[in-house]
């Protein structure tokens, strides 16, 4: 199987980025039973939904993008998080919606309509960690995620890109296997490695490449 990222955006340029206004004095989470979600007022885009508005072709396209997408910020530190997005399954959510949610959890905003929901986003520790460093490094409020840029892949030739396989090249990506972590960190910051960063993946499928396996990079 051949894995090509083949886009490579600067959020910023093909998307409007509502800004979260809300205050943030504790940089606290909390446990809902949804999941945790900060301690926070609403946000000001009220809802994951609109937390993203793509207004290019290429960012419109990733509503019925399937495969694996990298997000990756400078601020607090170079930091990297490794996603997929499958299209076998009826419950199947596309790199646009997944990306959106991503934002939510970047800026520490709550989207639940009340403080005890999570609003559909759940906030993971390592998010947790690095969205609390990055509001205070922001400054603040009003983060338009300036740094932060996208890149996605899908399997080359495939109509289908199924969770199993996706999962196998998502755990691959993350434990650097064949150094390919290595090389998406090199051709984003140019002179690092897989050490310089900040990795938001929790546990990853431990199965390893196939032989005939390949990721091309954009």
């Amino acid at each position: 199987m051949l894995l090509r990222f083949s886009l490579k955006l600067d959020v910023s340029t093909h998307f409007v980025v509502p800004q979260d206004q809300t205050e943030w004095n504790q940089k606290a989470h909390h446990k809902t039973s949804q999941g945790w979600t900060p301690v926070r007022e609403r946000a000001t885009f009220q809802t994951w939904g609109k937390s993203l508005h793509p207004i290019t072709p290429e960012a419109n396209a990733l509503s019925d993008w399937y495969g694996i997408y990298i997000f990756a910020a400078d601020v607090p530190e170079p930091t990297l998080y490794v996603g997929i997005a499958s299209n076998d399954s009826v419950a199947s959510e596309g790199v646009l919606t997944r990306l959106k949610k991503h934002r939510v959890k970047a800026t520490g905003s709550h989207v639940g309509a009340t403080l005890n929901s999570s609003g559909g986003v759940h906030h993971p520790e390592n998010w947790r960690d690095f969205a609390t460093k990055r509001y205070i490094a922001i400054g603040g409020p009003g983060d338009a995620l300036a740094d932060v840029r996208i890149m996605v892949s899908k399997f080359d030739g495939m109509s289908l890109q199924t969770k199993a396989d996706l999962e196998r090249f998502e755990g691959a990506l993350v434990r650097n296997e064949r150094g390919a972590l290595d090389a998406i960190v090199n051709k984003l910051w140019p002179g690092k490695n897989v050490a310089h960063i900040k990795l938001l993946n929790g546990n990853a499928s431990r199965l390893q490449l196939y032989p005939d396996d390949q990721i091309e990079l954009w």
